[in-house]
C-alpha cells in the first residue's frame, strides 16, 4: 500500500489488477512515471481486497476466463491512452 496514499492497494503488477477487476474491486487511477518506468494502478481499498491480491499471489484466486480477457484489453486500451 502506498503510504502517501492510505486509501488505495497499489500495484505495478497488470496480472493482478485485472483480477481485481474481475472481482469488482474499483481502480481508483492509473500512474505513469514521469521518466519512465512501470505504471502503478491504484485500488480503492474496499473489504476484501488485501486477501483478494493474496490469494491472486497465492494461486487460489478465481476468476471467469472470458471476463479477464476482456477486463485486460480495457486495462490495456487505459495503458495505451496515457500520455
Amino acid at each position: 500500500m502506498n503510504k502517501d496514499h492510505k486509501r488505495l492497494l497499489d500495484s505495478q503488477d497488470m496480472g493482478l489488477a485485472v483480477a481485481l477487476l474481475c472481482n469488482e474491486y474499483q481502480l481508483a487511477e492509473l500512474e505513469r512515471p514521469e521518466y519512465g518506468g512501470r505504471v502503478t494502478f491504484r485500488f480503492v481499498l474496499a473489504e476484501g481486497i488485501d486477501q483478494a491480491a493474496q490469494d491472486y499471489w497465492n494461486g487460489k484466486l478465481e476468476v471467469d476466463a472470458k471476463r479477464y480477457w476482456s477486463e485486460a484489453k480495457n486495462l490495456k486500451t487505459r495503458l495505451y491512452s496515457l500520455k
